[in-house]
């Protein structure tokens, strides 16, 4: 997908791609978008290691299917972040639009709050339970709340995403009522 080109050369790369110049522009980008893509290539790397023990060596290394877990677990709540930063929450479009509009404002506004203090509470629960987690992982030596606080590190990110969301919304429609 071609995006129009930008006159500021500081935050875009071109590359050849099908025929036609491509830029990839870093803008559009945020830091767990990031995070996310190391994490998801350790896990790629986590499940080559595991399969090319498993078959090719014939001897399957035992904390590759641990590790590989955990970083699902991580990569599901940054996913779950980018999710809520590009706005692509599920809602149901369907029977939202059917209210009027000064409706439709108050159910969103009502549905944002609700979203801020869900993930608020749950990045709260989280980082409770790292906390209060003692045991160490089955195959690696390294304790189990490493999973919990990056639970709750995405957790605090949707949080913040929603906090966003919100400001930006208030902003926008108090712009507007001026």
């Amino acid at each position: 997908m071609a995006r129009a080109a930008s006159n500021d050369k500081t935050d875009t790369h071109s590359f050849e791609g099908q025929g036609e110049k491509v830029a990839f522009y870093f803008r559009g980008y945020a830091l767990e978008d990031y995070v996310a893509l190391l994490v998801f290539w350790a896990l790629c790397a986590d499940v080559f290691i595991q399969f090319f023990s498993r078959y090719v060596m014939g001897s399957s290394l035992g904390w590759t299917e641990e590790m590989a877990r955990y970083l699902l677990i991580a990569l599901t709540f940054l996913g779950s972040a980018l999710a809520v930063r590009r706005h692509s929450h599920i809602y149901v479009e369907y029977f939202f639009q059917r209210f009027t509009m000064p409706a439709q404002k108050i159910i969103q506004g009502l549905v944002d709050l609700g979203r801020c203090l869900f993930f608020g509470v749950l990045t709260y629960l989280a980082f409770q339970m790292a906390t209060r987690t003692q045991s160490m992982m089955a195959s690696m030596d390294y304790p189990k709340s490493i999973i919990y606080y990056a639970a709750s590190a995405g957790l605090l990110l949707m949080t913040l995403r929603s906090v966003q969301i919100i400001a930006a919304r208030w902003i926008s429609s108090s712009s507007l009522s001026r």
